[in-house]
């Protein structure tokens, strides 16, 4: 008697445990050694099935509001993909309630929407388990036995339980594995179109760590540093006249703009460099992309030459009129005079606009001359100006500004 209560109570506890524990570690390796997910859950599937003496199983993987059959075991493939909602089956119930559920007897005791095709008449007792990881269910792993199989117990629902989590990792291992592919093939196919663009640029295109060593020189930047393409560029030294002229100039725009602009004359050939930090997060280097210029630069020279010889061509013929309407003005003619004063008024007005065309020139080579000038006569004449076009119209203008207003700006521009 004393024998069959220590056999009952320990020896076979100990035994059934011994068993779990070794299922457990079979089933981590086999998890550890199926790198494809189908096959890791069609593994957990087959060991459930054998853990608790079930005839059949599957696993549902959950995608939002609905369940998808992702793995089966000794059920027909064309049960696989099958979808439902989370509200039918046991199944459903499982994700819902985020708890185990048992079904003694399927076709007896389930009346509602049946998991599977003929679930309603061929299963026996049905269990499903939730796939829980960090605090989600992830899925529902379920083991079904035949209408001769046995009858599932509470203890057979523990020992999916203990299964569970093994499960929940694997699915989210592998989510995680095929998340990391995924990026690592866009990373080669960006890798592939920079490198591509780079090669195929012909802009010279130069790296640099931050002690100056070249990490990165397109076939542009070797054949102007006059190197072979085939050198190591580590072996590479950049030339001091390739280097921007003030460094706290550079230092303080790639703090400000995050890149910095200049130009360096070789030979004949001007490049505008545009300098950027290498790297987001850590500070590596330096990145130079250069543009020849040189095209560009003669053009701006002679647009430059064109304006001027263009405005020295019309001024000519302006002061002439200018001077004639001062003689015209000798004849001491009243109606005459009001008519002279108009036309001077709009020969000045051509004169700063012939003038403005020539500032052009002045502001791109920098040489605006902004000076204090009181703002109010200038409003006055430029008021003065519009008199004609006013009294047409019958508008009237008033200058209101400050007669004691100072500014500095380029009076030659009204």
């Amino acid at each position: 008697m004393t024998i069959g209560v220590i056999r009952r109570e320990i020896i076979r506890p100990l035994a059934e445990r011994e068993q779990q524990i070794a299922a457990l570690h079979s089933l981590s390796k086999e998890i550890a050694g199926q790198p494809q997910l189908d096959e890791v859950l069609g593994q957990i599937a087959l060991q459930a099935t054998n853990w608790i003496g079930g005839d059949a199983a599957g696993v549902f993987l959950r995608d939002d509001d609905q369940l998808y059959l992702a793995a089966t075991y000794n059920l027909p493939s064309s049960y696989r993909g099958l979808k439902m909602s989370i509200d039918n089956g046991v199944c459903g119930q499982t994700v819902r309630s985020e708890k185990a559920q048992l079904v003694e007897n399927y076709r007896r005791d389930w009346r509602f929407e049946p998991d599977l095709p003929l679930a309603d008449r061929a299963f026996g007792s049905f269990t499903a388990v939730p796939l829980t990881y960090q605090g989600s269910v992830a899925g529902v792993l379920f083991v079904v036995s035949g209408h001769q199989g046995r009858m599932f117990r509470s203890d057979d629902v523990f020992r999916l339980e203990l299964l569970a989590p093994q499960a929940a990792v694997a699915i989210a291992y592998s989510a995680l594995l095929d998340q990391q592919q995924r990026l690592l093939r866009q990373i080669e196919a960006n890798s592939a179109q920079l490198e591509s663009l780079l090669l195929s640029t012909e802009n010279p295109v130069i790296a640099v760590d931050r002690r100056l060593n070249v990490l990165f020189a397109n076939p542009a930047a070797l054949n102007l540093l006059d190197v072979e393409q085939d050198t190591d560029v580590s072996r590479i030294r950049i030339p001091a006249q390739y280097f921007p002229p003030s460094l706290k100039a550079l230092a303080r725009d790639l703090q400000l703009f995050k890149v910095h602009e200049y130009e360096i004359g070789l030979d004949s050939v001007t490049y505008q460099c545009h300098v950027a930090r290498l790297g987001k997060i850590r500070h590596e280097g330096w990145v130079a992309v250069m543009h020849d210029v040189s095209r560009l630069k003669e053009l701006d020279r002679m647009k430059g030459e064109m304006i001027r010889m263009v405005s020295h061509d019309l001024k000519n013929p302006l002061m002439g009129a200018m001077l004639n309407v001062d003689l015209l003005r000798t004849r001491e003619d009243a109606a005459l005079n009001d008519s002279l004063d108009a036309l001077d008024r709009q020969l000045d007005r051509m004169d700063r606009i012939i003038r403005g065309v020539l500032d052009l020139e002045r502001i791109r080579t920098g040489r605006l001359q902004r000076l204090p000038h009181e703002v109010y006569p200038i409003v006055t004449k430029v008021i003065q100006d519009l008199d004609r076009t006013r009294l047409d119209k019958g508008v009237s203008i008033t200058n209101a500004v400050d007669p004691a207003l100072i500014l500095e700006v380029d009076g030659d521009q009204f």
